[in-house]
């Protein structure tokens, strides 16, 4: 077995990578100095609050992720939603300028615009033929 330090021994037991008979190295300096337990105790501490916040700040920017891949389905529908009644509305509009367009009356008025008065008094029959020019 190769001989570690203490601080390689340290690490790999906070990494769980520690080997069984390191292992045992690494618990008999334990119980043989209290400055070292306290030592590991605290590097334990210290490295569980740092894995929180890492797992902390990880879950947050995947949700953030989440957010920004998948668009919101409520959205979705207010938009599809949206875009139907814009359509729908657009095509009553057209449709009842169509109807106003093509009314007996509006045509008949924009028929007799057509025909000027003047044009009436041009067009005339010589020898059975008719002139409108």
């Amino acid at each position: 077995m190769k001989e570690k330090n203490f601080g390689d021994l340290l690490d790999d037991y906070l990494m769980d990578r520690i080997s069984p008979p390191h292992k045992r190295v690494l618990d008999e300096m334990i119980s043989r100095d209290p400055a070292l337990s306290r030592e590991v105790r605290e590097s334990l501490y210290t490295f569980q609050i740092l894995k929180d916040a890492y797992t902390i700040r990880l879950r947050e920017r995947l949700r953030t992720y989440d957010r920004l891949s998948v668009p919101d389905q409520s959205l979705r529908w207010k938009k599809v939603l949206g875009i139907s009644m814009l359509s729908i509305t657009a095509l009553l509009f057209f449709w009842l300028l169509a109807i106003e367009y093509f009314d007996h009356q509006s045509l008949a008025k924009r028929n007799a615009e057509w025909i000027d008065v003047q044009d009436l008094k041009s067009m005339h029959l010589n020898e059975g033929e008719m002139n409108l020019w």
